[in-house]
């Protein structure tokens, strides 16, 4: 299993560096430091707190790192996270070993920043022994400063005579993960010198020290102090060896004249103008340059010609673009208009094809003038399955889904009334004339056919959906459907798109008064037996607390009841225990109907 450390690596994770990037742990270093003769003992409670009253003013250089060698006294020493500026981390994760010999372990702790915190033990030893590891993260709120304290330790050093007297305690990568370092939002980041405790010996000091600032000249002639070429890269700039007060960054190029065919001027660079569909002019501002105006010619179907200034004004005027202005142009003579004939019988004179087929035409090669166009056909019979006639011609009596009769007339032809079979659920067959007849009366059309039609017969019935108590679906007949104490939807099956059968309603705690059991049922069920409903209770049976509480009248106006003092609405009377005879009051019902059987009824 993976450590706490690298579980949380990745949450909330950024991206790339970034100047002074307060996850960016880049360059942290783990110290070893022994404050002067603090021995272990009982009465400092807190030995994290207790760090901040005796803290190191400069860690680089008040560091300790040299054990006190008495063998008399266990003292304590703490671990800390270094960085040259103020960072932000979650998780930290290292692995101790040292000599048994030369020092032996008392008592150790996480200074955790906040209430709660996560931590693993990856290793077989319990820390902090020889060869231990240990992984923490916090869950509230994050160790947070340039010398961070996040452990302390506390041990015996063996000192001649007891012992060798001189060996290190060393903070070295965990044995499971073979890591050791920290993790932030930015990532994981691993330790760049880690310090290690003496023992009768000088240990090892570390000290993370400022990387030097690099210069990041932007694109607008700007600079920005940077550590890294990542960090200038995210910025956009390039990279420069010195620092910004040591750095001349190249400026960018003034803008100049860009003008567009409109004659309008803009100040842009040269590739901005370019981009932009305009002609750069170097050299040239605005305010002094006259811009030329550059007019093309547009002509037009009828030979006629307009200036324009772009090929899309061109395009909506119908005509055809020319590089040049209309004085420079000499545009085409139009051709010989040509008749377009007319549904309707009528002729309009059209210059190509293409514009006699957007009027919906024919084209004839002569003009109107020497051009008969075809008279329209007369309107004829169209029947519709009920048996109306409307005189129509041949394309819209189809759209309108009738049936074309060549030759007749409405006023002496009599249409025939198309009817067609509709099988309703129970087997029985009813003539509809279409299909929204037959879905209104849950039915199965058959379009080709009609009831007294030799041969046909129905299904003896008609599958649909079958809706059952717990939300699952078939689809069976009618009568199966009420066997298996189902809802039918006859108009419908289980995979109809956006079909889906209601929920049942809901379960709560029934309390009968006979013997006060406790039955997880719905309303309506409930009342129907005779008990009490208690809304958004669950029975201890069923996995609740709710156990039936006493019941007594509760009289509301002229209506009488046995529940519980909760349920009553009106004045309970726990001395009286029936409503007769004589009933003082009525059975109550309740407002909706919530039951499988009410809502099967609401279907029926």
């Amino acid at each position: 299993m993976r450590t706490a450390i690298l579980a949380l690596v990745f949450v909330g994770l950024m991206g790339g560096a970034a100047y002074a990037d307060e996850y960016d742990l880049t360059g942290g270093v783990l110290i070893c430091h022994a404050p002067p003769m603090l021995v272990y003992t009982a009465t400092i409670p807190d030995y994290c707190t207790h760090y901040e009253t005796i803290a190191m003013f400069d860690c680089c250089q008040d560091q300790i790192n040299e054990f006190p060698c008495d063998n008399l006294e266990a003292f304590v020493w703490y671990i800390l996270s270094q960085f040259y500026e103020p960072k932000t981390f979650n998780a930290i994760e290292m692995g101790i070993s040292y000599d048994p010999d030369v020092y032996s372990t008392v008592q150790g702790g996480i200074c955790c920043p906040g209430a709660f915190m996560t931590i693993e033990y990856p290793s077989a030893g319990a820390w902090p022994g020889n060869g231990s590891a240990i992984a923490a993260s916090t869950t509230e709120v994050d160790w947070s400063g340039d010398c961070v304290v996040t452990h302390w330790l506390s041990g015996y050093a063996y000192c001649a005579p007891y012992g060798p007297g001189q060996g290190t305690i060393n903070l070295v990568t965990s044995p499971q993960t073979g890591f050791i370092g920290w993790a932030s939002m930015s990532g994981i980041c691993a330790a760049e010198c880690i310090g290690a405790m003496g023992i009768g010996q000088p240990g090892e000091a570390c000290c993370s020290v400022r990387p030097p600032d690099l210069a990041c000249c932007m694109p607008d002639g700007s600079c920005v102090d940077v550590f890294t070429e990542d960090a200038c890269d995210a910025l956009g700039g390039v990279l420069y060896p010195e620092a910004c007060a040591l750095t001349d960054c190249p400026q960018p190029p003034d803008p100049e004249a860009c003008c567009f065919p409109d004659g309008s001027c803009q100040m842009l660079l040269e590739g901005a103008c370019v981009h932009a569909g305009g002609t750069f002019y170097p050299g040239q501002d605005c305010a002094t340059f006259e811009c030329p105006i550059e007019l093309m010619a547009c002509c037009m179907p009828d030979g006629s010609c307009e200036d324009v200034l772009t090929e899309d004004a061109c395009d909506a005027l119908g005509g055809i673009l020319y590089p040049d202005p209309c004085a420079l142009t000499n545009c085409p003579p139009p051709p010989d208009p040509e008749a377009c004939c007319m549904p309707d019988g009528s002729c309009v004179d059209v210059f190509g094809e293409g514009a006699c087929d957007a009027l919906g035409g024919i084209l004839y090669p002569e003009v109107c003038a020497l051009t008969d166009c075809p008279p329209p056909p007369d309107p004829e019979a169209c029947c519709f399955p009920d048996g109306s006639c409307q005189m129509l011609l041949e394309g819209a009596c189809v759209h309108a889904g009738g049936t074309f009769y060549p030759g007749q007339d409405c006023a002496t032809f009599e249409c025939p009334i198309e009817l067609m079979a509709c099988c309703v659920s129970d087997g029985s067959c009813a003539d509809v004339l279409s299909q929204a007849v037959c879905d209104d009366m849950g039915g199965l059309l058959y379009p080709e056919n009609y009831c007294a039609e030799p041969g046909f017969e129905c299904p003896p019935c008609v599958e649909a959906a079958c809706c059952l108590p717990d939300e699952s679906c078939v689809d069976v007949c009618e009568a199966e459907c009420a066997d298996i104490d189902g809802i039918f939807f006859p108009a419908d099956y289980c995979d109809s798109p956006g079909f889906e059968c209601p929920p049942p309603p809901p379960e709560f705690a029934c309390c009968f008064p006979d013997d006060e059991t406790c039955t997880m049922m719905p309303e309506a069920d409930c009342h129907a037996a005779g008990g009490c409903w208690f809304n958004g209770r669950i029975c201890e049976s069923a996995g609740g607390d709710f156990t039936c509480p006493p019941v007594a009248v509760c009289c509301r106006g002229e209506r009488c009841s046995i529940t519980a003092q909760e349920n009553c609405a009106g004045e309970w009377h726990p001395e009286w225990d029936s409503c007769g005879p004589p009933n003082p009051c009525e059975c109550p019902v309740p407002n909706e109907p919530a039951s499988w059987g009410a809502i099967k009824a609401l279907y029926r």
